[in-house]
Order: structure tokens, then C-alpha cells, then sequence
């Protein structure tokens, strides 16, 4: 709450707007601390702090930003070499680097691996087997996705990254209205999520055919990829509204 915004006059109708962006941003890193917090096992300081500033930056759009994560995760190993959620979160950053679904088959076996060392690492640790159902659903695996996810929910019920992924992987097997329940659940848990929460739950009511309520969810989405016009297009298809399409 200590911070302040300066500007000139000409800026005062878009200082709400920076003030929530940057307040929101705040309230989802203190959250992701939190959920680290609850971590069974303590790492050294210095480790801890390079896992948190390399969150940051895995969270970031500037060009540099997944290099600069992982050269954090990197040193994360580094100063704590059995530090299990710093391999995760490394391995998890280089398919995030390689464009997740996009990255090469050599890419997603090696992150697989790295996660997969962390669970052994620390088979309690939450956080890494839901970094690694990520993993699992861009391999098309979807019985490993679900039985990690479950896992990662059995170890911390309130991990609200961990319950929305699972929303969208029952939603996926066609237990649509279970994994509805499931994204809301997340969504109340966490109400200041990230974005792509939304991505899930317009997922959802894709799969659905409740498609005004996807094209709501969608356009919540404040920095729009292709993934998110081509999800808009496909809903006004599905409405018949040829133009907006």
C-alpha cells in the first residue's frame, strides 16, 4: 500500500486503470509466495529468494524475461542442489521459453525429466506435481495431467493454480459440469488470479456450447495472443455471427 503513481494531468483518466494493473500484480505474487511458503521443506534464504524473483520473471512479457527466470532457477540449483521445486520450476521454464505446446518433443522430455527429478526429490511437494501435470498435458498425456493434479490437490486442497488446471482436465474427459465447479472453486479461492484462469473457464463453456458465456470469459483476457482471437472467432462462428468471426 506504500507505493505512489505520478503523471501529468493528460494521464489522470488511465491512473485507475495503472493503479489496479499494479495492485493486482501485487495481491497474485504475494499469493504464489504464499503457496511456496507452505513448502514442507525450507530452503537457504538466498536460494529461496532467486526461486521467487525467478516466479517474477516467468510471469513477465519483456523479451528477456524467460532467460532471465531461468538463469534464477539456474542459481536457485546452484546454492541449493537439492532444492526440488527449483529443478521443477527450472525445467518448467524451458518449455515456457520454447512457447509451451510449441516447444519440441527433445524440449518437453527434457522438462519432463527435470520435473519429474524434483518430485523424487521431494515427493510432497504440491507445487511440483502440478508444474508437472502442465508438462504432461502438452505431451498429450492425459492420465499422467490428472493423476499429478490430483496429487498436487491431495497435498494442498488450496493451491487455486492447481484446482483451475484440474477444472479444465475433467472438462476436457466430458465431465464438463465437475470441471465448471472445479474453476469456480479456484476462482474463489484465488480471486486474483492470473488470466489465463480465464482462458480455462471460457475453455469450459466452449466445450459446453455456452457460448456467450466463453466469449465473456475470453475478452477478460487484457493481453490478447492469437490463441485468444482464434478462441473469440470460434465462438462468434458457433453464433452464427459471420462478420464478428
Amino acid at each position: 500500500w506504500s507505493d505512489s503513481f505520478d503523471g501529468d494531468m493528460a494521464e489522470i483518466a488511465r491512473m485507475p486503470d495503472r493503479i489496479t494493473g499494479a495492485m493486482v500484480s501485487r495481491l497474485q505474487a504475494q499469493v504464489e509466495h504464499s503457496l511456496i511458503e507452505q513448502s514442507r521443506r525450507k530452503p537457504g534464504l538466498a536460494a529461496y529468494e532467486c526461486l521467487l524473483r525467478g516466479i517474477r520473471h516467468l510471469r513477465g512479457y519483456a523479451p528477456d524475461d524467460n532467460d532471465r527466470a531461468i538463469d534464477l532457477f539456474q542459481q536457485a540449483i546452484e546454492l541449493d542442489p537439492d532444492y526440488g521445486l527449483a529443478h521443477a520450476y527450472r525445467g518448467f521454464a524451458e518449455m515456457v521459453k520454447h512457447g509451451y505446446d510449441n516447444a519440441p518433443r527433445d524440449v518437453l522430455l527434457k522438462a519432463r525429466e527435470m520435473i519429474a527429478s524434483a518430485v523424487r526429490m521431494d515427493e510432497h511437494e504440491g507445487r511440483s506435481h502440478w508444474l508437472l501435470s502442465i508438462v504432461c498435458a502438452y505431451m498429450d498425456d492425459v492420465k499422467a495431467e490428472e493423476s499429478h493434479c490430483l496429487r498436487a490437490l491431495a497435498l494442498n486442497p488450496n493451491d487455486a493454480n492447481a484446482m483451475a488446471t484440474y477444472g479444465g482436465v475433467v472438462a476436457s474427459l466430458g465431465r464438463h459440469e465437475e470441471g465448471l465447479a472445479y474453476m469456480r472453486e479456484a476462482m474463489r479461492l484465488n480471486p486474483y488470479h492470473p488470466e489465463w484462469y480465464w482462458i480455462t473457464l471460457g475453455n469450459i463453456f466452449y466445450v459446453m456450447h455456452r457460448y456467450e458465456d466463453a466469449l465473456e470469459a475470453y475478452s477478460h483476457r487484457t493481453s490478447r495472443g492469437y490463441w485468444v482471437w482464434g478462441r473469440l472467432a470460434a465462438c462468434y462462428a458457433q453464433l452464427g455471427r459471420q462478420e464478428d468471426a
